[in-house]
C-alpha cells in the first residue's frame, strides 16, 4: 500500500511540475561556409551576462528549450564556430519572458 501511494504521488508532482513548465522554439537561419562546424548557444538572465549554455552541430537550425519559468527572463544569442576554432561575434539577442 505504501508503495503504491508514493507512486501516485510521484506521479501527481511530476505532472504538476509540467503545468507550470514551459518552452521557447529557437530558430535561425544556417551560416553559409564550408567550414562551419557549429553553433554556440549563450544564455543569460539579465540581458548583460552571458555564459556558454550549449554547443550544437552545424546542421542544428532550431533548438526547444524546456521548463522555462513563467516568472523568469531568459536572454539568449548566438554564435557560429568554424573548424579552426574561430568564433563569430554574437548574434542579435532574443528573449523569453512569460
Amino acid at each position: 500500500m505504501k508503495i503504491k501511494t508514493i507512486v501516485i504521488f510521484l506521479l501527481m508532482f511530476f505532472f504538476s511540475l509540467q503545468c507550470f513548465a514551459y518552452n521557447a522554439v529557437i530558430t535561425w537561419k544556417r551560416v553559409s561556409g564550408s567550414d562551419l562546424a557549429g553553433y554556440i548557444l549563450y544564455e543569460s538572465y539579465d540581458g548583460v551576462n552571458f555564459k556558454k549554455k550549449l554547443t550544437l552541430q552545424a546542421s542544428t537550425t532550431s533548438i526547444v528549450m524546456h521548463n522555462l519559468s513563467k516568472y523568469v527572463t531568459v536572454y539568449w544569442c548566438l554564435a557560429s564556430f568554424d573548424t579552426s576554432g574561430n568564433i563569430s561575434p554574437s548574434s542579435n539577442i532574443v528573449l523569453y519572458k512569460r
